[in-house]
């Protein structure tokens, strides 16, 4: 008895050492890109690609071998590996790695797969990887996605001033079809404004018209965000500054007075504070706004 345990122990040890080889020598071929000699040491070692496909396909995105990528999926290592609640895709997007993402949607990753740690659309907007949201939306990504105040990827790339991403999401047929809230479309725009990228936006989701603004929301924001290139903006494409807002449904002049009191609360605020600088800043900002909806 004690012999039949030695010996299944001395087993036992081996076979782990064993594994060991495959996997060090596997990882080893992957390293120097030798795909010659990984195809043989797998196909050499039966069940090699079961017990340690997992494995070698993580360090083959890591190592950025995209010949042993393609070598373990075709012997039949799972696409739609995950590792840490992240797919290999997820893995592509986070580390830049295009190539490695067309080499898996080749071979049937899931676009789709979502977890709290992976949104491929939500990561490429996040890094500002305009080039993948291109790629996400050729590969027809479900767009239906919406974050725990019910923002759609726009609003996500508004948000993180993913501009170019934004840009690419606005112009896809698909996301013609998304429905927009025009408060908080204006809200997000406005508070995150880019004086190059911005008008762009709004020429391509108007399709280069005004839009019919409704009520004095747009300015309402920029006038809060202290924002007098918005506040021009709007101005001179067709925000009608006499329009009540919705502070005020009778005097037309809410807009200036709503100015005037954000001057008066940073007078207040900045009092007896050593922010000289930037209250006079501010405080010329807003001159500016009133002057302009004075006119």
């Amino acid at each position: 008895m004690k012999t039949k345990m030695i010996a299944a122990f001395a087993l036992s040890i081996v076979l782990a050492c064993c594994g060991e080889n495959i996997l060090d020598a596997s990882r080893a071929a992957i390293k120097s890109n030798d795909v010659s000699k990984l195809e043989r040491i797998l196909k050499k070692h039966r069940n090699s690609i079961k017990d340690y496909g997992d494995k070698l396909l993580s360090y083959a995105m890591r190592v950025e071998s995209v010949e042993s990528l393609r070598l373990l999926i075709t012997l039949g290592a799972d696409p739609n590996f995950t590792e840490n609640d992240k797919s290999l895709l997820q893995w592509a997007v986070i580390n830049d790695q295009l190539e490695f993402a067309d080499l898996l949607f080749k071979y049937g990753a899931d676009i789709n797969f979502d977890s709290q740690a992976n949104n491929l659309m939500q990561t490429a907007i996040k890094k500002d990887y305009a080039h993948f949201v291109r790629k996400l939306l050729e590969k027809n990504i479900d767009l239906s996605f919406r974050g725990e105040r019910q923002e759609t990827y726009f609003d996500i790339a508004i948000k993180s001033k993913a501009y170019d991403c934004a840009l690419e999401l606005i112009s896809s047929d698909e996301f013609k079809q998304t429905v927009i809230s025009e408060s908080f479309l204006w809200g997000v725009l406005v508070y995150n404004w880019n004086n190059e990228k911005t008008p762009l936006i709004i020429n391509k989701l108007y399709d280069g018209k005004n839009p019919d603004w409704k009520g004095s929301y747009p300015l309402i924001c920029a006038i809060d965000d202290l924002n007098l290139d918005a506040v021009i903006w709007l101005l001179n494409h067709g925000v009608q500054k006499d329009i009540p807002g919705y502070y005020s449904k009778e005097n037309k002049d809410v807009l200036p007075i709503y100015a005037a009191n954000c001057k008066e609360y940073e007078l207040t605020h900045y009092a007896g504070k050593d922010y000289k600088l930037e209250a006079g800043e501010e405080i010329s900002a807003i001159n500016s706004i009133i002057e302009l909806l004075q006119k």
